[in-house]
């Protein structure tokens, strides 16, 4: 990882806000910030990044980063189409299209302002439009043909679920046809597969962690047997020690703990935190960033890890 890692005394406190202070000077004129291999993912990362400054932040807009959210929600705006997608139609548009709406929102829950209200209200409506008739959701290139799968439902289903917590209307059925089919995905043993049931092509431990955040993250508590299935695996995937660093693994593990914590929630929280701030670039022009290492590094560059860490530390 490098060899300007921070002390691992570092504090979680500023580890984070170290990290907001890079990504303000990795903003792209535009106003957006640049993924890694492909400017398919483009729209994602920016998404990260903005959720990075606004996640639990209410101060955000009275603070000094609020110029570069109002920035990142410009670039977010002036991608979408008429018809509501944000970014361009590629496959992975579904991780897109879920984040931009997620970062869209936070900005609607914490100042008023009808261009980014109407914005958001059309992302909602293209992600309703683009549910399978399984109600996940998959990658967007055919969509027709395409089956369903835990990863591409993830970024949408929070996005609704989050929107219909704001108070946006006629989400209700889509929210229920979404958590059904994460449910019909959770196996006997708790965890959740890729497209079904014990399929598991990029591991089980982020995809049974992203599924109970959306399972816990509904307001009407629908899905109660789903929760009591997944909770023992949760807890099982975040008592295991990983040895290599996964930035999706560890901010999805971070917040299932935090949304449904137990006597062990405290320790988890704090070695995931720690283990972050120990690995973060201490010095040079990437200091305060994480170097991309993992398996989603390549496509999603610098600003996505560093995205990913802060989020995760912000659950500390």
């Amino acid at each position: 990882h490098g060899t300007d890692a921070l002390p691992d005394a570092h504090a979680p406190a500023s580890a984070l806000e170290s990290a907001r202070e890079w990504l303000v000077t990795a903003q792209e004129r535009d106003g957006g910030w640049a993924a890694g291999q492909s400017m398919d993912h483009a729209v994602g990362v920016s998404s990260l990044g903005l959720l990075a400054f606004m996640d639990g932040n209410p101060d955000v807009f009275r603070g000094p980063h609020a110029e570069t959210v109002r920035r990142g929600i410009g670039y977010l705006i002036n991608s979408q189409s008429d018809e509501g997608l944000i970014g361009p139609r590629v496959s992975v548009a579904t991780y897109n299209q879920g984040l931009a709406a997620l970062a869209i929102l936070d900005a609607c829950a914490l100042e008023s302002n009808a261009a980014w209200q109407a914005a958001a209200g059309k992302a909602l409506a293209f992600i309703c439009s683009a549910q399978l008739p399984s109600g996940g959701w998959g990658y967007l290139k055919s969509a027709s043909e395409e089956p369903a799968n835990t990863s591409a439902s993830i970024w949408p289903l929070q996005a609704i679920l989050r929107a219909d917590e704001l108070g946006f209307p006629g989400l209700r059925r889509p929210i229920d046809r979404g958590l059904a089919w994460l449910q019909s995905a959770v196996g006997q043993d708790g965890f959740m597969g890729y497209a079904r049931p014990n399929d598991f092509p990029y591991g089980q431990d982020t995809m049974t962690a992203a599924g109970i955040v959306c399972f816990l993250r509904d307001s009407k508590a629908t899905r109660r047997p789903a929760v009591r299935a997944l909770l023992p695996a949760v807890r099982r995937i975040a008592a295991r020690q990983d040895a290599k660093t996964d930035f999706y693994r560890l901010f999805f593990v971070a917040r299932a703990v935090g949304l449904a914590p137990d006597e062990q929630a405290p320790r988890t929280l704090d070695s995931i935190a720690g283990k972050l701030a120990s690995i973060q670039s201490g010095s040079g022009p990437a200091a305060g960033s994480w170097e991309a290492s993992d398996q989603w590094g390549k496509v999603g560059g610098r600003v996505y890890s560093t995205a990913m860490a802060a989020l995760t530390l912000r659950r500390h």
